[in-house]
């Protein structure tokens, strides 16, 4: 019997991270399936990530040239109206924050600035939590458990993981997409904006 519940990661380094591969990994739109593509050097990494995750990488250029980012995706930037109609997804209730609110549009460019800052030093997950719609329906309302799994679970889970105090350590979005047959899936990330993993020497680190 298929899981009724999936979580997948992918983790991004840090662009000053010394283990850095220097490699990004993207999903193929068409085939559905993840490939990397390994960047120059250090520099050109810090260009691709950044262009990746925020739509732009320096934000001292012209914020023009901006393109779609991980904060537009995660708020049905790139899903028709139709779709978001028949899924009943409004997109200032789809990406939520560690403290149970919505992302809204004026908070955007603010927010990808702030990210912006932290990938140099800290690494970045994306990931994705996948379960059944009928198997959630029948025992929580998905919204409750969005609200649950951005404000109680994934602090639960970065403890485990050996973060120190994640709530004041780590940013973390939640969003929940809705437009798959009998699914329902959150798009989640979390960033580090100060040291708080305590290494094998007793220090804290990225």
């Amino acid at each position: 019997m298929d899981s009724k519940v999936v979580f997948i990661t992918h983790p991004y380094y840090a662009v000053n991270n010394p283990d850095n591969n220097l490699r990004i990994y993207k999903k193929n739109r068409k085939t559905d399936k993840w490939y990397y593509i390994k960047c120059k050097d250090r520099e050109d990494y810090s260009k691709k990530l950044k262009q990746y995750i925020l739509g732009f990488y320096d934000y001292s250029r012209d914020e023009s040239k901006s393109h779609s980012s991980m904060f537009g995706y995660y708020m049905g930037e790139k899903k028709s109206d139709d779709i978001m109609i028949q899924n009943k997804m409004r997109r200032e209730e789809m990406a939520m924050l560690k403290d149970g609110t919505f992302i809204k549009d004026d908070m955007v460019e603010d927010m990808k600035k702030e990210w912006s800052n932290y990938l140099d030093n800290s690494n970045t997950q994306l990931a994705v939590l996948s379960l059944y719609q009928d198997y959630v329906d029948e025992n929580i309302n998905i919204k409750d458990l969005q609200k649950e799994v951005a404000t109680s679970l994934l602090p639960k889970l970065f403890n485990y993981c050996g973060y120190e105090n994640p709530k004041e350590n780590l940013e973390w979005i939640v969003s929940l997409h809705s437009d798959r047959e009998n699914n329902y899936h959150f798009h989640i990330a979390w960033v580090e904006k100060n040291k708080s993993y305590r290494y094998a020497n007793n220090k804290l680190g990225f």
